[in-house]
């Protein structure tokens, strides 16, 4: 019995993904994830980079370029792009988004995996090339899981990185707050960002509780709009309703918090796994498939066909 602008104002990706049918709604995500990029605007400021002017991922490109740093040797002490082809401990590939943003989707209506076409090729070949043409991106890659690139931003060895909006906090913690920034994918297009990969967590009542009123009660209070607020202010969650930013548009304005800002405007149209079929292993295998284009051992489509019959036989699809 919600009012309708309380539905306005939570409905996004998230709310579309636990409805079923017209009136029919059994799930709203908690604890939100959102994949995009982390940089250190102190080292593109250094570089006379504005960070508003990655408005392309060419225009990202270039500025990794610019960002890369090498010592008098030649040895580079600071990478500009950071990605991780790891199968150990892996986020979402940009490769995924590149699919999901040219095919609509990563998988058929029976579940199969859909990555060996031209838009996964030709993202698996760009991504590649960062190691091997460009080299803005460490051949270390190939072995780094997700923590050891993590490690490196850390560190100061990474100008930007694919990462996890949920990862801010602690990075907030090794860098200087007003220095660690997170923006969503740019994509070809000037301007407007990639979908990206989206995560959470949802907490449940079960069916057959004998309490099932008085849980139902807690996940609704759990969940309204000045729960909300609180889940924002001290649990550092991404808001689950887009009035809370503009609620709360001088917490969202301290440097430390923007990034809860630009996650959420990622969620209004984010890509989420389909809820009706199984795909684990579908970050390491794209991950497999990139290290074997890195490594030069197969073409993008060949390496993309193999993850696809991995994922496939896995699962039984």
């Amino acid at each position: 019995n919600w009012p309708k602008e309380q539905v306005e104002a939570i409905n996004d990706t998230f709310w579309e993904f636990g409805g079923y049918g017209a009136d029919k709604h059994y799930m709203i995500a908690h604890s939100r994830n959102y994949l995009g990029l982390m940089y250190r605007e102190d080292f593109l400021r250094e570089a006379g980079i504005d960070p508003a002017s990655l408005r392309t991922w060419d225009d990202m490109v270039v500025a990794a370029t610019k960002l890369t740093k090498r010592n008098d040797k030649g040895e580079v002490t600071r990478w500009g792009l950071g990605l991780q082809f790891s199968a150990d401990k892996a986020d979402p590939s940009p490769v995924l988004n590149f699919i999901y943003a040219k095919e609509g989707r990563l998988f058929a209506d029976n579940c199969k995996a859909q990555w060996a076409n031209e838009a996964g090729a030709r993202a698996l070949a760009r991504l590649a090339s960062y190691v091997t043409d460009a080299k803005i991106t460490p051949p270390a890659a190939v072995n780094y899981s997700v923590e050891d690139l993590y490690d490196q931003m850390a560190a100061g060895r990474v100008a930007i990185m694919s990462a996890a909006s949920v990862r801010m906090p602690q990075m907030q913690g090794a860098i200087n707050a007003r220095d660690i920034k997170f923006m969503r994918f740019p994509s070809d297009e000037p301007g407007k960002p990639l979908r990206a990969s989206a995560t959470g967590w949802a907490v449940g009542a079960w069916a057959k509780s004998r309490n099932l009123e008085a849980a139902g009660k807690w996940l609704e209070f759990m969940s309204n709009p000045d729960a909300d607020k609180v889940w924002v202010e001290v649990g550092q969650q991404v808001p689950i309703y887009g009035s809370s930013v503009k609620a709360m548009a001088g917490f969202f304005a301290e440097p430390k918090n923007e990034f809860l800002a630009v996650a959420s405007e990622g969620f209004k149209t984010a890509w989420l796994s389909p809820k009706n079929c199984a795909i684990g292993g579908i970050r390491e295998d794209v991950n497999v498939a990139t290290q074997q284009v890195v490594l030069g051992r197969k073409t993008p489509m060949e390496a993309l066909k193999e993850a696809e019959t991995k994922f496939n036989q896995r699962h039984g699809y």
